[in-house]
């Protein structure tokens, strides 16, 4: 009956690429303290935060790094917490003991947490990794927030998951026992054993699933709670973006930090290693990665054909930001 809370200094955090267990160095210094009295405090002190939903390899981490880098906002990058919710309603399936009542009662205290704002700040922005996106509407219906939908293109996606082959392997097929069946994609594609397709086809069903169900989400929100932002508009018109984005979700945008995002910002770096990057260096990867695997892209995508005319995406989504 206690919360325990790992401490994490500012700068740890603004070093590290996500909030996890590639938190580094981790945190050490531990308290506890009584779940009713904070959730008492929760209660009475919470704000909603904004959330970034995406498919993954889209540049979502870029541009929560130049979110968190104009704005005088908290952005929390892949928290641990959000991951074991995730994995605990993904093997619900499989339990006869998972009550969702009691589940929920985990998932509002942590958002609540999640949210809290630190001193100085204007609020907080959530992007919870895309593996957590099995829990895309329980956050949406538990929180009255404003979404952003971040995906990138097929091909852009499958030339990413060639970069890092050996993670892919080993995570594509984790991902696609969660997200697969989050909506009725299944049963609409009928695709026999999607875990013994070939990898870049897995890669190519775990994209279209994703975007296929932030496509559902979108069409049905009806409001303005929601809005989709493809990674190709950021890469073009980035500083645009940031500030269109920024001034959606309600929070104030520092135009003389906006303007040194290319020069030695988060823009003029790689956003995981840190290291000097920017896009003419990505799209000199992605034309050497499709040379090298022409074959295997050109069989994928032709196939990928098949099944987006049985259950077409198009995008651009809408609405956009």
């Amino acid at each position: 009956m206690q919360y325990l809370f790992a401490h994490v200094s500012s700068s740890t955090y603004r070093d590290s690429s996500f909030l996890d267990h590639r938190t580094s160095p981790a945190p050490t210094e531990v308290k506890g303290a009584d779940i009713n009295i904070i959730n008492r405090l929760l209660n009475s002190n919470s704000r909603p935060a904004n959330y970034i939903f995406h498919s993954a390899f889209c540049c979502s981490t870029l541009f929560a790094n130049c979110l968190q880098t104009v704005s005088d906002s908290l952005v929390l990058k892949e928290p641990l917490i959000l991951l074991h919710l995730a994995d605990a309603l993904a093997h619900s399936k499989n339990s006869g003991n998972f009550i969702r009542r009691h589940w929920w009662a985990l998932l509002r205290p942590s958002l609540l947490l999640l949210e809290k704002k630190y001193s100085g700040q204007q609020g907080v922005i959530i992007k919870p990794a895309n593996s957590a996106n099995n829990m895309l509407e329980d956050i949406l219906s538990l929180r009255p927030t404003k979404t952003l939908f971040m995906y990138g293109s097929l091909r852009d996606f499958l030339l990413s998951n060639l970069k890092r082959l050996e993670e892919s392997r080993y995570m594509v097929p984790l991902f696609l026992k969660r997200l697969y069946p989050i909506t009725d994609y299944a049963e609409k594609l009928n695709i026999p054993d999607v875990q013994n397709l070939e990898h870049l086809k897995q890669c190519a069903v775990l994209w279209h699933t994703q975007i296929y169900h932030f496509y559902l989400v979108a069409a049905a929100s009806g409001n303005d709670s929601v809005r989709c932002l493809a990674a190709s508009d950021f890469l073009e018109e980035p500083e645009s973006i940031v500030r269109q984005a920024l001034d959606y979700f309600g929070l104030a945008c520092d135009t003389e930090r906006l303007n040194q995002l290319a020069k030695n910002g988060p823009l003029s770096r790689h956003s995981k290693s840190g290291d000097g990057y920017d896009t003419d260096e990505r799209s000199d990867e992605n034309a050497a990665l499709s040379v090298q695997h022409e074959s295997a892209l050109h069989s994928t995508l032709e196939w990928m054909d098949g099944l987006l005319n049985k259950l077409p995406v198009n995008p651009p989504l809408q609405p956009q930001l």
